[in-house]
């Protein structure tokens, strides 16, 4: 079904201007009082999804869409940082490097000597601290 810039201006609530840029390198054919005829699933795609062939793929309303729910992912993601549901991976990061700084240093200490199980025990229990500090930055335990 063919369908001018016009009628499709009165149903996307944009301008013929709009409609017309927007449709600039889509074919057309001719229509009466020189009117723009264009295929109507075709035209509707580009303004609606954009067209691809352009590199643009989104309208303003999508894009603006879009933009709000990473907003609102952020906004979560931020509250649940702030009541301790969900841990920096900065502090993390901070947590693995101190244990592993660690367990180097011991591991050096030891260069040149036997490695006995003190020594092996002091590994584990750097290694086994890494979840006693992880839990201590997290969610508080919950109380019945």
């Amino acid at each position: 079904m063919k369908i001018s810039e016009v009628h499709l201006a009165e149903l996307s609530g944009r301008t013929r201007a709009t409609i017309r840029k927007r449709l600039a390198d889509t074919p057309h054919e001719k229509g009466p009082h020189k009117a723009r005829l264009y295929e109507s699933k075709v035209a509707l795609e580009i303004l609606y999804r954009g067209n691809a062939e352009s590199g643009e793929t989104t309208s303003l309303p999508w894009e603006q869409r879009l933009l709000t729910k990473a907003r609102r992912e952020e906004i979560e993601l931020n509250m649940a940082v702030i009541r301790k549901e969900r841990i920096p991976l900065e502090d993390i990061a901070e947590i693995n490097e101190r244990a592993f700084s660690n367990i180097a240093g011991i591991l050096k200490s030891r260069l040149g000597k036997l490695f006995d199980d003190e020594t092996l025990q002091d590994c584990f229990a750097e290694l086994r601290g890494i979840g006693e500090r992880i839990r201590e930055l997290g969610p508080p335990a919950e109380v019945n």
